[in-house]
């Protein structure tokens, strides 16, 4: 089979930041992204804008990160896709 290269859209992108976002979510035991907005100090509206069209901060991703505890590999999936 040949090797195929995938080429990154914004979209795919942010639908592989967003899947890992909410794995983790699931995993602090939060429902919505409004608990996860008050989790890391952020204005609900601002998360949903951030996870609908990127834009994220080196700090609001360090806290993100923080707050759900993602692992390293996870971490560098979502970079490679941010």
């Amino acid at each position: 089979m040949p090797k195929i290269k995938y080429i990154w859209t914004p979209q795919s992108q942010r639908d592989v930041f967003n899947e890992i976002v909410q794995i983790y979510m699931i995993r602090a035991h939060l429902r919505t992204q409004a608990a996860l907005a008050d989790r890391i100090g952020m204005n609900r509206s601002v998360l949903n804008k951030r996870l609908q069209h990127g834009g994220w901060s080196d700090v609001e991703l360090w806290t993100l990160i923080r707050v759900l505890q993602i692992a390293p590999e996870d971490v560098a999936k979502m970079m490679a896709a941010a």
